[in-house]
């Protein structure tokens, strides 16, 4: 994600939070404060891109609303991506030889996380109120690339090769969240929200090489498998989300 992507939801979060709390300055009344406490709400959140892809982008949680303003989530979610492209390439060699060869490739990536929050309201479940909360966040994910190509031109007209690749990672530690919820009605609610993650993760790496030569009697073929770890800081950057509660 480009740092002008991040610049612009970021930007527009505020936007949100700032036309929001203008409408709660204006209906500064007794009217304005929620009328239920110590209630179960489910929400469900997709990504600020707002397009049919965002929904596999998407967040489901269950809320309960405290008596002292507060609220407690437990939230699953889910992310998912797959692509499948075909490629023409063209490859140059130091002594000006090229090889021209054409493939395809897949692509998967998928994710589960399951996060547990606790969030403040500056309002005490006012009309518009800005919230902010925390809590720990487990999440494992999977990726898969595979590439298969064939060489068509000369020297090695005909040659095959394929890698497959895949990654599985678990990551665990803390989320914080930032945002704004605006209760149009009784039982309902709209929100914009901002979540960074600072977790550990582990990942492994496997990847098989495969080289098919139709001139040449044997097969070159290499298998590898790498660890890596460490601490991560992630953004979730803005999400918007509806609230249903009963």
């Amino acid at each position: 994600m480009s740092i002008h992507k991040c610049i612009l939801r970021t930007s527009l979060l505020f936007g949100v939070v700032a036309l929001l709390s203008s409408h709660s300055r204006a209906q500064r009344d007794t009217s304005s404060i929620i009328p239920f406490q110590n209630i179960w709400a489910m929400e469900f959140g997709v990504g600020s891109n707002l397009t049919l892809t965002s929904f596999l982008d998407a967040d489901i949680a269950g809320s309960r609303y405290q008596a002292n303003g507060s609220k407690i989530r437990i939230a699953v979610r889910l992310r998912a991506n797959a692509s499948k492209d075909e490629y023409d390439e063209l490859e140059f060699r130091a002594d000006t030889v090229y090889y021209t060869s054409d493939g395809l490739r897949e692509y998967s990536w998928s994710s589960i996380a399951l996060t547990l929050g606790y969030f403040g309201y500056s309002r005490q479940l006012q009309r518009v109120s800005m919230f902010w909360g925390a809590g720990p966040i487990l999440s494992y994910s999977a990726r898969h690339d595979k590439d298969n190509s064939k060489y068509t031109s000369p020297p090695n007209w005909g040659d095959r090769r394929s890698s497959d690749e895949t990654e599985r990672s678990w990551s665990i530690g803390a989320t914080f969240a930032a945002g704004v919820e605006w209760f149009f009605a009784d039982q309902m609610s709209l929100h914009a929200e901002y979540d960074i993650d600072v977790v550990y993760s582990k990942s492994t790496i496997s990847r098989d090489s495969h080289y098919f030569p139709i001139y040449y009697g044997y097969d070159s073929r290499s298998k590898r498998e790498s660890n890596s770890s460490g601490w991560r800081v992630g953004s979730q950057l803005v999400r918007f989300g509806i609230t249903i509660c009963y």
